[in-house]
């Protein structure tokens, strides 16, 4: 039983009973794969990279929740991870992120590619660096967004052609701009408790402007993966079913601009339908033109 519930704290430590972050990081990481190898992955490739995604989201929680533990136990969404709770030590918690950087980095290796290598380690650094611009800056999103967002398409790119071409830049751009706008959804979401315990955000910042500022993200976002459609010649499909993202995305506008935490949360949850959908509009792209 001790060992049961050892796992299971380990694995809540990791986020896996909230696989969300997961699928944000993985569509945007698989689109950018196929995209660059023009429809055609390995399945080495592949699975190296799904593998990846799930290691360095756990990573980045592991850590995040290191840095957090004091700040955790005040704030009610996070006051139960193991580490507030002290169901792990903080002594496990360091060694777990040693096995996760270390898995990571033997994953990358099997790539055969120094460029990738220093990339992830960046990605390493930069998810070690995040939890701590919080404490002294308002933007700790705009890094989050670069480490979870653009950085996994470039080393996407590179493990399949070498090279980072100027569509594999301009999805990057698209994917940050989109993960800044949900992850300043998300901030709006903790925006009480941040404000009490002292932590610096995006929503701090700007408050009843953030709506305004989000909105214009996603329309950024869409105009990008429109630039991209055209780049690439994709069908009047792909243009079309990108456009259609303008419905939903003044929905959310709609239902965010009250700064409610509990509607912004639930908006934020709807982003993995979002990433699910761009990826499955990208492959019509790349496999209908």
């Amino acid at each position: 039983m001790y060992i049961k519930n050892k796992i299971s704290s380990y694995l809540c430590l990791m986020r896996f009973h909230q696989p969300i972050g997961i699928w944000l990081l993985l569509y945007p990481t698989l689109g950018a794969l196929f995209l660059a190898d023009h429809g055609f992955v390995s399945k080495k490739v592949l699975y190296i990279f799904i593998a990846g995604v799930i290691i360095m989201r756990s990573l980045g929680c592991v850590i995040n929740d290191i840095c957090d533990r004091k700040f955790d136990i005040a704030v009610w969404r996070t006051k139960n991870r193991p580490l507030a709770t002290k169901e792990i030590s903080l002594i496990e918690a360091i060694l777990l992120t040693i096995i996760l950087a270390t898995v990571a980095l033997f994953l990358v290796l099997e790539l055969h590619n120094l460029t990738i290598l220093l990339l992830a380690i960046l990605g390493i650094i930069l998810s070690i660096i995040y939890p701590l611009i919080k404490r002294f800056s308002y933007f700790p999103q705009i890094l989050l967004a670069f480490l979870f967002g653009a950085l996994p398409i470039i080393m996407a790119s590179v493990a399949v052609t070498h090279t980072i071409s100027l569509s594999i830049i301009i999805l990057a751009m698209a994917t940050y701009a989109w993960q800044l706008s949900y992850d300043s959804i998300y901030a709006i979401a903790d925006l009480k408790d941040d404000q009490c315990i002292g932590i610096k955000s995006i929503a701090v910042l700007y408050k009843n402007k953030l709506p305004n500022i989000i909105l214009g993200l996603q329309v950024i976002m869409i105009i990008l993966l429109q630039f991209l459609g055209e780049l690439q010649n994709f069908s009047l499909d792909f243009h079309f079913f990108i456009l259609l993202l303008l419905l939903l995305f003044y929905k959310q506008y709609r239902q965010i601009k009250h700064m409610n935490p509990q509607s912004c949360f639930k908006v934020f949850q709807q982003h993995h339908k979002v990433a699910i959908y761009v990826f499955v509009v990208l492959l019509l792209g790349i496999y209908y033109k």
